[in-house]
C-alpha cells in the first residue's frame, strides 16, 4: 500500500461534458488506519512490564490486522476501484470474525485470479494470529472477567487468564501481527510497507 495517504481523502461528485456526452464524475472519500493501530500497538509493546499494556498491545494488534486486509486489497489489489471493494467485503449478509474474514477473502482473490499466490494457513504464524484473535475476542467481549477455579471446563474459564497476560512477552501481539502481512506479501510477491518495521528490543 502507499506510505503517503493522507488520512482522509476528500469525496465530490460533478458532472463534466465531453463533446456531446454528459459523464458523471465521482471522487470518494477514504481513510487509512492500519499505520495509525501498528503505532499504537508499539507503543503499548515499549511498556515492558505491564499487564494493561499487553491488554492494549494484543487488541490494537488485532485492529491492524482488520483494517489492512480491506486498506491492501482496496488500495494494492483493486488499485482503489472502490465500486469492487463490495464484492469482497459485503456490506450485507452475515459477519465473520477476523480469522475466517482473512482465509475468506485471500482465497477469493487467489480464485478469481486477482493474486498470484495465497499464504499457506497450515504454518506457525496463522495459529499463533488465530490465538491472538481469540484473546482479542476474550478481551473485548468479556470472556476474559469469567470467574475461575479448578475443576472448571475450558470453555468456562476466562480467555486470557490473568496469568497469561501477567507472563506474555512485550511485543508478542505486534510480531504476531506483523508476520502475518509478511507472509501475505511473501505468497502474493509484493513488498511489505515500510512503516511494518519493528525495533530491534521488539523483533
Amino acid at each position: 500500500m502507499s506510505d503517503q495517504l493522507s488520512p482522509l481523502m476528500p469525496s465530490v461528485s460533478d458532472q463534466v461534458s465531453v463533446g456531446d456526452v454528459v459523464e458523471r464524475l465521482t471522487l470518494w472519500k477514504f481513510a487509512s488506519f492500519s499505520k495509525d493501530w501498528f503505532g499504537d500497538a508499539l507503543r503499548e509493546a515499549g511498556d515492558m512490564n505491564s499487564m494493561d499494556a499487553r491488554r492494549r498491545e494484543i487488541v490494537f494488534a488485532v485492529c491492524i490486522a482488520e483494517n489492512y486486509l480491506v486498506e491492501w486489497v482496496r488500495d494494492d489489489v483493486l488499485h482503489r476501484e472502490f465500486r469492487l471493494v463490495d464484492h469482497y467485503f459485503p456490506a450485507e449478509g452475515r459477519k465473520i470474525g477476523v480469522t475466517d474474514r482473512w482465509r475468506q477473502v485471500v482465497e477469493h482473490l487467489y480464485e478469481d485470479g486477482t493474486i498470484s499466490g495465497k499464504p499457506d494457513w497450515g504454518q506457525k504464524f496463522w495459529s499463533d494470529f488465530t490465538n491472538l484473535a481469540e484473546w482479542r475476542n476474550g478481551l473485548i467481549h468479556g470472556r476474559v472477567s469469567r470467574p475461575d477455579t479448578d475443576g472448571l471446563a475450558s470453555k468456562e474459564r476466562p480467555l486470557p487468564s490473568i496469568e497469561q497476560l501477567q507472563g506474555l512477552e512485550a511485543g508478542w501481539a505486534i510480531n504476531v501481527v506483523t508476520r502475518l502481512i509478511c507472509e501475505l506479501h511473501k505468497s502474493v510477491g509484493t513488498p511489505t510497507p515500510n512503516w511494518l518495521a519493528l525495533p530491534s528490543k521488539l523483533a
